[in-house]
């Protein structure tokens, strides 16, 4: 009995696939000011300060019929997209003061569930006076802002700008005017030479839970005394639950046991259970492990296009998968996304092409560890 239909069936699949995910690579953000009401405004911001650990992306979105994970960045430089904004928010009116506003975290992100998405946007603001050539902080405030729907990526702008607002109206509400300020110090934050906040240098790797991707980058826990129940399911896969309530953990972007890194599975496949972690394998640049890598549409298609015998062939051999600690982006290593994943060395890039065994996950993976080791984070 032969299968050729279906294997015809598979390719075309694959293909579209292939070509969904080489339509796009990345997504752009245009700001657009919201209404902001700011009672007594004694203030206006003329300046912007970025004091991002990683500058390469404002974080990732989901795009394409496939929902791949692709940088995030605005439609011009990150300084003049968010001075644009603030100029039109906070315009310069008589008797003001004038106020630099020192972005130390802004970033969008989405959760996919196997029935909704969620998209979200974290913003951190210093905001500071110059006084004498030096900035003096007077405050800094937070805030996130999360939303769902069937498409979430297009209201990136709204929640940014929401969360934005939502700084500026903490800062306008508070007593800044008689703050002498204190000189501003950017937070401790992952960098190329502080190794007790680089997760893969680190000396000591501090156990707890990591709530957001620049957390886990940073070796910044939120609580390193809520080190969590990590209990083996099968291979490297394993069910983690919370000390305290044991209640299994749905929202954490990944946990550490103080020795290894487990990555929420929920962030790259939507077959995957709740409170389900794959633990990291090969760590530096790229941490890469394996698992099944799926997207609510690729389980549509295949479930729609193959029945029962396309989600069998489609949960048969795992991927290799990688986070990019530069950016936060999660995805599968495979022939059509190598050529973005080793686009700074060429000549790896090269002998990976020219590899006869370069579909085999072990291999791919011994590519990821030369990039590593070649390439340190």
């Amino acid at each position: 009995m032969t299968f050729k239909p279906l294997n015809h069936l598979l390719a075309l699949f694959t293909l579209f696939i292939t070509l969904q995910t080489q339509a796009q690579k990345d997504f752009t953000v245009t700001l657009k000011p919201e209404p902001l009401v700011l009672p007594n405004r004694m203030f206006y911001i003329d300046s912007v300060v970025d004091a991002r650990a990683v500058k390469g992306s404002i974080g990732m979105a989901q795009v394409g019929m496939n929902n791949r994970q692709v940088d995030a960045s605005f439609d011009k430089p990150f300084d003049a997209a968010l001075l644009t904004y603030f100029k039109q928010v906070t315009p310069l009116q008589a008797n003001q003061q004038r106020i630099v506003a020192v972005v130390n975290e802004l970033r969008i992100g989405e959760r996919t569930y196997k029935m909704k998405e969620r998209g979200t946007a974290d913003v951190e603001i210093t905001f500071c006076r110059l006084d004498s050539g030096r900035l003096r902080a007077v405050g800094t405030y937070s805030d996130m802002q999360e939303s769902g729907g069937m498409d979430v990526t297009a209201a990136h702008p709204k929640r940014l700008a929401t969360a934005l607002n939502t700084c500026i109206t903490k800062f306008n509400a508070s007593d800044w005017p008689n703050n002498p300020g204190t000189l501003y110090e950017a937070a401790a934050e992952w960098n190329g030479t502080d190794n007790a906040h680089n997760i893969v240098r680190s000396m000591v790797r501090n156990a707890g839970i990591y709530e957001k991707f620049t957390q886990l980058r940073s070796n910044s826990p939120v609580s390193q005394n809520a080190i969590p129940i990590i209990q083996r399911l099968e291979g490297d896969l394993f069910l983690v639950r919370d000390k305290v309530t044991e209640k299994k953990l749905r929202e954490p972007f990944g946990v550490s046991d103080g020795t290894s890194v487990f990555i929420n599975t929920f962030f790259y496949n939507v077959n995957s259970g709740k409170g389900v972690f794959a633990r990291v394998t090969e760590e530096g640049r790229y941490m890469a492990w394996f698992d099944h890598y799926m997207t609510a549409t690729e389980k549509g298609l295949w479930a729609g296009g193959f029945g029962a015998i396309g989600g069998a062939a489609a949960s048969a051999d795992l991927d290799l998968i990688v986070l990019d600690l530069k950016t936060g982006v999660i995805s599968p290593v495979k022939l059509y996304t190598v050529d973005e994943l080793f686009k700074d060395d060429p000549e790896l890039l090269a002998k990976f092409q020219q590899d006869r065994n370069k579909r085999d996950p072990a291999v791919m993976l011994s590519y990821v560890k030369m990039y590593n080791a070649s390439h340190p984070f």
